[in-house]
């Protein structure tokens, strides 16, 4: 009826000469939807920790609650976004 499921995740390049890319994906014919922030030959990108919890009250039925926290690395040493908190709840209905 209840599980809960903890994560970690080490994030790196595997190349120093490599960049951080960022975006969305392809949104119109002009732009390819991704930026590029060089690395400035860091690799250490994050960690990321991650809760999740599954509730399933009846077969028809499931709950998710989720939480993550993203801390950045020597990548993002001048980014302001370096630490990032995200959380979700879903409901799932089985006919």
């Amino acid at each position: 009826m209840l599980a809960l499921n903890l994560f970690a995740h080490w994030f790196r390049l595997t190349r120093d000469s490599d960049s951080r890319y960022s975006g969305t994906g392809v949104f119109n014919r002009d732009s390819f939807g991704f930026t590029a922030q060089p690395s400035r030959g860091l690799t250490h990108v994050g960690h990321e920790y991650d809760a999740v919890a599954t509730i399933t009250p009846h077969r028809a039925l499931t709950l998710e609650v989720g939480w993550w926290w993203f801390k950045g690395g020597a990548i993002y040493a001048l980014n302001r976004s370096a630490q990032t908190h995200f959380g979700y709840v879903s409901a799932e209905f089985k006919y």
